[in-house]
């Protein structure tokens, strides 16, 4: 399921990306064909940039290899000092 109210924050909307043309090939697992303006408010900063979207399923369960706290299978070194 698409969480458009978050896309919102970003600049996006289900209308947008159909009136572009871009919508079905995401929801196919494609990256969008042309960049689209995004925007992010950080508070005291807002970082305006174009990208290639795709959307991915989200993983809601620590043991799934995507989520950001299964250290196991991180194919990167970090270290939190």
């Amino acid at each position: 399921m698409i969480n458009w109210e978050e896309l919102k924050k970003f600049g996006l909307s289900r209308e947008y990306l159909q009136e572009r043309g871009l919508l079905d090939q995401m929801l196919k697992g494609y990256k969008t064909n042309q960049v689209v303006p995004i925007s992010m408010n950080f508070g005291s900063a807002v970082l305006r940039t174009d990208a290639r979207l795709s959307f991915q399923q989200s993983c809601r369960r620590t043991d799934c290899p995507r989520h950001p706290r299964n250290p196991a299978e991180t194919p990167w070194d970090v270290s939190w000092n």
